[in-house]
């Protein structure tokens, strides 16, 4: 099966809908695309980035550590939208495999559109803050502030020594 794999930005409280319902088609994410390669200027074939592709690129990491960086930092944008219920602010990433894309879906070089619904059953990873990180993400929030797009870069430096956990998805279907 072809297709790449995605880094979807969501949060702790919208992780037992997405386990029930799983991510509906047109949700925007990152990946490891050409434009995120070449804004980075990391080398790698178009076809490398195809998850069943032969791995010939030492870089790919790299280019999956930026994506899944870029959707946790859009993560953070979804905790500031609204208020979280509960104790649990924190940023969350799902990570989904063999998922079709329409690539350049918004500003970010990684971002992408889903071109299908995923079932839970696809997600090979959640990445997230651990409880003992809540208060670190309150900071980022708070330097946030009102204007997301410029606070961004301050909410992300106050989380530098925040490493996101990896959790298997039957972790944390039910938070």
């Amino acid at each position: 099966m072809k297709g790449v794999r995605v880094y979807l930005p969501t949060t702790w409280a919208a992780l037992p809908a997405l386990a029930t319902a799983g991510v509906p088609p047109a949700t925007t994410g990152y990946a490891a695309t050409a434009a995120l390669a070449e804004a980075l200027d990391v080398p790698v074939r178009q076809d490398e980035l195809l998850e069943d592709a032969p791995d010939t690129s030492e870089h790919l990491d790299d280019l999956h550590a930026a994506a899944a960086a870029a959707a946790a930092d859009h993560s953070l944008l979804l905790l500031a939208d609204g208020p979280e219920p509960g104790p649990a602010r924190r940023a969350v990433v799902v990570a989904v495999a063999h998922v079709s894309t329409v690539p350049g879906h918004g500003e970010h070089p990684g971002a992408v559109r889903l071109e299908e619904a995923v079932p839970w059953s696809r997600v090979e990873a959640v990445l997230a803050d651990g409880p003992g990180d809540e208060p670190a993400v309150a900071a980022a929030l708070a330097a946030l502030g009102a204007d997301a797009d410029a606070g961004l870069e301050r909410a992300v430096a106050v989380l530098d020594d925040v490493a996101l956990g990896w959790f298997a998805p039957s972790e944390v279907a039910a938070p």
